[in-house]
């Protein structure tokens, strides 16, 4: 992974793997090794402890991280393709816990995750990950595919290209559902207009480079696409309680 946000998520990743797996326990003997000599000079005596008890785990002499080499960065090491890769995982799994959230459903609940992409290859890569998106979003099941239909009386929520629905039984007050969707809704119809007002803007349009305009262009779309598939949902949702 690059160096990012995404780091941060591969202690609860790794906690899911078995103990004897090589990979994981180079990778994570690999991270004590460099991090030590960075955390050394705000809590010396613990990182210490920390770093000979690891060479001790692995039958390693002793080390002094007074005398360890500060860390260089080799971005050969970097891997732009998996951290974008774990972006979108973890956009998902945060909707998928808003949703959640909002709904206010039971602690113990496990509901399944169903993930619509666009097209093949956005789907391909939630297929990929989806075990991964499963015990990160704490469900019980991922569905993916392209265009799927929204489950019956699902949660609902956008990450970009991508539509999250959440089914729970009959946990979920569709009416409450239906009023935090219209919320969502109002304000995607002020960011639409927004975005809108901004590409119709002269001196914007003038002096903003191309591709500055361009991706707006882009975010209005995506934004407008988001908004139609809210809207759709939630003309599901009341159609299923008539």
């Amino acid at each position: 992974m690059a160096n990012s946000s995404a780091a941060s998520w591969y202690l609860p990743l790794a906690k899911g793997r078995p103990v004897a797996d090589a990979a994981l326990l180079g990778t994570l003997a690999e991270t004590l090794r460099v991090l030590s000599p960075l955390l050394f000079p705000l809590v010396p005596i613990v990182t210490e402890e920390i770093r000979n008890h690891l060479s001790r785990v692995l039958g390693e002499p002793p080390v002094s991280l007074e005398d360890e080499p500060w860390p260089e960065p080799d971005d050969t090491k970097i891997d732009d393709a998996a951290d974008g890769e774990m972006r979108v995982v973890i956009r998902i799994v945060r909707k998928v816990r808003n949703i959640r959230g909002l709904s206010r459903v039971p602690t113990g609940a496990e509901p399944v995750a169903t993930v619509s992409a666009a097209d093949e290859s956005a789907a391909a890569l939630l297929i990929r990950h989806s075990e991964r998106i499963r015990r990160l979003a704490g469900v019980s099941a991922v569905v993916a595919g392209v265009d799927l239909t929204p489950p019956r009386g699902a949660a609902a929520g956008g990450v970009g290209e991508f539509q999250v629905f959440l089914s729970f039984g009959e946990e979920v007050d569709p009416r409450a559902e239906i009023d935090r969707l219209r919320g969502e809704s109002y304000e995607l119809v002020e960011q639409v207009r927004s975005s809108e007002r901004r590409l119709q803007n002269r001196d914007f349009l003038e002096r903003a480079p191309a591709e500055v305009v361009d991706r707006e262009r882009i975010r209005r779309d995506g934004l407008a696409d988001r908004l139609a598939r809210i809207q759709q949902h939630i003309e599901s949702l009341e159609d299923a309680r008539k």
